[in-house]
């Protein structure tokens, strides 16, 4: 339902407009939305040019996981696959990938910024970086915080990390003195992260109708034990696909945030990618659970904590190649990944065929193709739809949405043409209704019906 609100807060709000309250209780990155707006509105919003921005970012995400995975994993190609089709296997990405919501772009600034984290420390370790190496840095430092609501967590994590290392390593402190990039990026990400807090997060924040509908995800009335521990779980254990390896993952994540903590000061003055990916994921994930405590943080929702999901693994893996490493129990830990690299792939591709082959999907399909085809056949006669007030599908009812609203955020309907669309209760009403407004033709649409009507 919520893909459908935004796709109406797209076709019939201005680009000025977005930047205020979105209808029916939707949070969207403002300037993220208004890219979608300026490609599906060139494109008179079909299906492809809706759904193909989401998809072009997952893609963008999955070859950045490829690339950050073979550097943070050189030594296990089992490793380097584990992480990858955890990425590709979560929930989020199998759900959403398509869709017109922002959750893909929230997992790809996950992975952008653990880049960030390593280039910074290639800044740190007085490693040379390339002109287009620098480019990208300071461009996404500045920018990126404005497609994403998640964002600011990672940005105040690597913060963090960056300051902890100069406390640590002292000489550092000596022989960057003169060295302003480290400075010039912290400065530039906090004023763009303050900017967008200014102009965008604070209509999430003042939302009460959203933390309401996520109660059950965070601490409104007060700290729960239960809630704050159950949801820590939650988080790691979404990783997996099934009880057994929901509680493998579980356990798994949390013994890696555990051996993060107590390998942090190493990890932190560490050259290593992985090791500074590894202080960095941790500390993603306890200002997660310092906001969800505080109530700021929805946690245990798939969703919500997608942008996580590259660190989650990190951490999960990780401990794994820690355990290899001070066990000497490399067959075992190579077994265990292969185990985990088995079962994500069996994940995708069984979810995959069931969403292709299952009868709920083929029905929605049927449905979509035969409205589609009503909508047409009415914008190529130039003919009113009367459409019955309850066509929304079963599990998309809603208080406010009624057949006209469904049919104008359709796809198929052309803004532009302007045709009417009017709601009813029944095939008697339309007739009448025709008569009253002296119109001799028009389209019907009802549940499994589509036909003209005509009258004298």
């Amino acid at each position: 339902m919520d893909e459908w609100f935004i796709i109406q807060n797209l076709k019939f709000r201005t680009t000025e407009a977005l930047w205020g309250p979105l209808e029916y209780m939707q949070q969207f990155p403002r300037l993220y939305l208004q890219t979608l707006k300026i490609i599906s509105e060139t494109f008179n919003y079909s299906y492809s040019s809706l759904r193909f921005p989401s998809f072009a970012v997952h893609a963008a995400g999955v070859l950045l996981c490829i690339y950050l995975g073979k550097r943070l994993f050189k030594e296990s190609v089992t490793a380097v696959f584990t992480f990858i089709l955890i990425y590709i296997s979560f929930k989020t990405s199998l759900d959403y990938f398509v869709q017109v919501k922002q959750y893909t772009m929230e997992m790809l600034l996950g992975l952008v910024a653990m880049s960030q984290m390593m280039s910074i420390q290639k800044i740190l370790s007085r490693e040379r970086l390339s002109m287009l190496h620098w480019i990208l840095l300071y461009t996404s430092m500045a920018v990126i915080t404005f497609f994403s609501y998640t964002y600011p967590i990672l940005a105040a994590s690597m913060l963090y990390v960056i300051v902890i290392r100069r406390v640590i390593k002292k000489e550092d402190a000596v022989q960057d003195r003169y060295n302003p990039h480290v400075p010039l990026l912290i400065i530039l990400s906090v004023a763009s992260v303050a900017l967008f807090c200014i102009y965008d997060v604070m209509y999430v924040m003042h939302d009460s109708g959203m933390q309401d509908y996520w109660k059950d995800y965070i601490m409104k009335d007060g700290f729960s034990v239960t809630l704050f521990f159950g949801n820590i779980y939650k988080l790691f254990a979404h990783l997996g696909a099934g009880a057994l390896f929901e509680i493998i993952f579980g356990i798994l994540g949390i013994a890696g945030w555990i051996s993060g903590l107590y390998n942090f000061r190493n990890h932190v003055k560490s050259k290593e990618p992985r090791e500074m990916a590894a202080a960095f994921s941790t500390v993603v994930v306890a200002a997660m659970m310092v906001l969800f405590a505080a109530g700021k943080l929805p946690l245990g929702a798939h969703r919500l904590n997608a942008f996580a999901t590259p660190m989650l693994a990190l951490l999960s893996i990780n401990f794994l190649l820690w355990v290899q490493e001070k066990a000497k129990m490399k067959t075992a830990v190579t077994v265990l990944l292969s185990i985990l690299l088995l079962a994500q792939a069996g994940n995708v591709f069984s979810s995959v065929i069931d969403k292709m082959t299952n009868d709920e999907t083929k029905k929605k399909r049927a449905i979509y193709n035969n409205v589609t085809a009503c909508i047409k056949d009415a914008q190529e006669q130039r003919l009113p739809i009367f459409v019955h007030r309850n066509i929304a599908y079963p599990s998309d009812i809603h208080a406010e949405v009624t057949g006209d609203w469904v049919l104008e955020t359709f796809p198929a309907y052309d803004v532009r043409s302007g045709l009417q669309v009017i709601a009813v209760n029944d095939r008697n009403e339309v007739e009448a209704l025709m008569r009253e407004q002296k119109k001799s033709a028009a389209m019907y649409l009802a549940a499994d019906v589509c036909e003209k009507i005509a009258v004298d």
